[in-house]
């Protein structure tokens, strides 16, 4: 049985990985300051704290106005980067099957048209006075790609069994499963990766992708938390509306 002092042992590990990282980011990113400040000849990304923007810039700098290797290699960094945007507090939650109403649109904007229309169903059918756990999710579909001008995007809201939905809505069965989740809000969706890559690097739990032949989000979910409360009940959606990030796994075969 696993005891309290474990636990908070096994926290300060993590706490110190953390230090260790953003102590290897600050002193490439001050030597970066330094040779700025002495040449003013090169600009960094405004965007300096994301990992791609990070990289992208030192590797743009010539070896005669820095030398990153001589101090830190760019793998250090990248490893560095790597643990400061680690994922925390991913929950491993189960999603239960059951009846959804679709709402589905391909081209400019498919989100906002898609909520649209799973709007008017929400509030027409006053779904929350029949089913106050009412859940909605969405992805993909099918994905954005070179080949196709637009791309599209579908929502679920999980229904009783029984009751009719409207076109252009429809009727479908979600099977549910096994999922690590990580809640974002509106607009980080770079977290996705961040996301993956805790899934791919976990030692109990494997990715579980489903095949769909590339048509929507190999089975990731976008969990739109409280969105049934602001269509029917009116509440507020600030600059907080958060999202849960759904990624399938499965226990891994021993």
């Amino acid at each position: 049985m696993v005891s309290a002092v474990d636990i908070f042992k096994e926290r300060v590990k993590e706490v110190a990985g953390r230090i260790e990282s953003l102590t290897t980011i600050k002193e490439i990113i001050m030597k970066l300051i330094e040779e700025l400040e002495k040449r003013h000849k090169l600009e960094i990304n405004q965007e300096i704290l994301n990992v791609e923007a990070i990289l992208r810039d030192i590797d743009s700098l010539s070896l005669t106005y820095l030398d990153v290797k001589e101090d830190k290699s760019m793998n250090q960094l990248y490893k560095a980067l790597e643990k400061s945007e680690a994922v925390e507090n991913v929950r491993i939650i189960h999603v239960p099957p059951g009846t959804v109403a679709a709402s589905h649109y391909i081209g400019e904007n498919p989100e906002e048209h898609a909520g649209e229309q799973l709007a008017r169903f929400v509030q027409q059918s006053r779904l929350y006075n029949t089913k106050p756990d009412a859940r909605v999710f969405g992805f993909d579909q099918p994905n954005p790609s070179n080949e196709r001008p637009h791309y599209g995007y579908e929502l679920w809201v999980t229904i009783p069994e029984e009751m009719e939905v409207p076109a252009p809505l429809v009727k479908k069965q979600m099977t549910g499963g096994l999922y690590a989740a990580h809640t974002i809000t509106l607009g980080n969706f770079h977290e996705w990766e961040l996301l993956a890559r805790w899934v791919h690097n976990h030692e109990k739990y494997e990715a579980n992708e489903l095949d769909d032949n590339g048509e929507h989000m190999g089975g990731c979910l976008e969990e739109h938390l409280n969105y049934v409360y602001y269509c029917q009940l009116n509440w507020p959606e600030s600059d907080e509306h958060q999202l849960d990030l759904l990624y399938p796994i499965r226990l891994k075969h021993s």
